[in-house]
């Protein structure tokens, strides 16, 4: 997973920043940082499991294609 890939993954499900991190239980920075930088592999695993468990449903959400 990339850091364009978070931010991908957050916008398909129509959240800031804020409520992504809020949602999953870390900071702001840590949200701004992945998508800069590329995720830690901790936050990567926060999100398979967050996606694994139904908190983040993209079926939900219109996803635009590219």
């Amino acid at each position: 997973m990339t850091g364009a890939d978070v931010k991908k993954l957050r916008e398909a499900l129509g959240l800031s920043q804020r409520k992504f991190a809020k949602i999953l239980e870390v900071s702001n920075m840590t949200i701004s940082r992945a998508e800069v930088e590329g995720p830690s592999r901790g936050l990567v695993l926060i999100i398979e499991r967050a996606q694994a468990t139904g908190l983040l449903k993209l079926s939900d959400r219109k996803i635009k294609p590219e």
